[in-house]
């Protein structure tokens, strides 16, 4: 569910908070059981704990601000938040065969802040611009969380066995940018009577991301990237 209030001082100002609540399904992770039947060995299998993972749950809290300002000419908004994850979905990986999967941590945590404006420079013209920073880590420990293997072998193989590492109090987690940031300017011009059309240049970017939670269990940064579109 969810419950807002908000206060208006005037008709460019207004402030908002907002509390909800919200769920994702669980659902089977689609790899085989281990089950060793006749001795035969499964290359690929899940253990008990990997065949499914459950729904999580997010309780967030969100406090922001809309503005219109210069006589309606830039809208400035903004907003914090922080959203508590009970029984966190996070990337995975089975033990026997390192098949990539869903599993369920224990807890987690993300903060942020989101910035956002539309300027209307002149009547053609007009800037965009959107930044937004997240810091989201395991606020528990979750044993067993990483699946990975052993690349120390000491009998000459490329592989030791697999293991797992925990996940700790901290841990950020996998595949959240802190930074994400974006700009756009756009130019309106008329063609003929009732017909105009509009010319425009972005630039949209974020940081990099880890691969892993923690970057633990042999994980590796994925760098950061921007994309210009015109």
């Amino acid at each position: 569910y969810k419950f807002s209030l908000s206060y208006q001082p005037d008709d460019r100002l207004n402030f908002y908070a907002t509390y909800s609540e919200g769920m994702r399904a669980g659902n089977s992770n689609n790899v085989p059981p281990c089950t060793n039947e006749n001795g035969s060995v499964q290359a690929v299998c899940a253990q008990p704990g990997e065949l499914q993972y459950l729904p999580d749950r997010t309780r967030n809290f969100e406090l922001g601000f809309k503005t219109r300002l210069l006589d309606g000419r830039l809208m400035l908004n903004g907003s914090a938040y922080h959203i508590k994850w009970i029984d966190p979905q996070v990337a995975s990986a089975t033990l026997v065969g390192l098949m990539p999967i869903t599993i369920n941590g224990k807890g987690a945590a993300s903060d942020g802040v989101d910035i956002s404006l539309v300027w209307q420079l002149t009547p053609r013209v007009e800037l965009r611009g959107i930044y937004s920073y997240t810091h989201a880590r395991l606020t528990t420990a979750a044993p067993n969380l990483i699946s990975y293997f052993n690349t120390d072998s000491s009998d000459g193989n490329a592989f030791g066995p697999t293991l797992y590492a925990d996940g700790v109090k901290g841990d950020r987690m996998p595949g959240s940018p802190r930074h994400k940031t974006g700009i756009e300017m756009l130019y309106r011009f008329p063609l003929s009577a009732g017909i105009s059309a509009q010319a425009s240049y972005a630039v949209t970017a974020q940081s990099g991301v880890l691969a892993t939670t923690g970057n633990r269990g042999n994980g590796f940064r994925i760098p950061g990237y921007a994309i210009q579109d015109a």
